[in-house]
């Protein structure tokens, strides 16, 4: 009951908002399959994050972080990774690799990025969402949009008139932790 008042509740706050797709579930992880080790789900990080920047055929200029004039070059050999807890397992030693790279916009509309990027994902065997298509007069636009593959790999875009922002998901593992590990947050490689 709670659930349906908090949905009505979020709903009629909302109104209807037609630029959100409908939610779905996210891929399976099944702990006894195939586990990739943190080497392995780093070398996926690269690759994945390089082919993206290589779809956008602006290679160069890429930081990982903001504001673009402060941040370090886009090294993948010393990625400012994360490891992002896989929120429908239930175990606690399930993650992805993840990490976000940023560059200046390379043009003002960001539509022609997004459309690159969209048939880079669909392309690769990606299924491409566009999430966010907003524009503000002529003065400020934005682009968001998320391709998932069916073994959990996720690209996201948000490309706006001040900065584009690619972020990279691999495929989900389990990682052992030490229990020094789990209190510190810490991997076993």
């Amino acid at each position: 009951m709670r659930v349906a008042v908090l949905v009505t509740a979020v709903v009629s706050l909302l109104g209807v908002c037609t630029s959100v797709p409908a939610l779905r579930d996210p891929v399976p992880y099944s702990a006894s399959g195939p586990q990739k080790t943190i080497a392995e789900l780093l070398t996926q990080w690269a690759d994945l994050t390089s082919a993206a920047i290589a779809a956008t055929a602006h290679i160069d200029e890429w930081t990982d972080d903001t504001p673009l004039a402060k941040s370090k070059p886009w090294d993948p050999a010393v990625g400012n990774v994360s490891l992002a807890p896989y929120a429908t397992t239930a175990s606690d030693d399930a993650f992805q690799v993840t990490a976000v790279v940023f560059h200046a916009p390379f043009e003002h509309d960001p539509h022609p990025i997004a459309n690159k990027l969209t048939a880079h994902g669909e392309s690769q065997g990606f299924t491409v969402t566009r999430t966010i298509d907003s524009t503000t007069g002529t003065d400020w636009m934005a682009v968001e949009m998320r391709a998932e593959r069916a073994d959990g790999v996720e690209y996201g875009l948000t490309a706006t008139t001040e900065t584009v922002a690619i972020d990279v998901f691999t495929e989900c593992s389990r990682i052992r932790r030490s229990a020094a590990g789990r209190a510190s947050g810490r991997c076993v490689i």
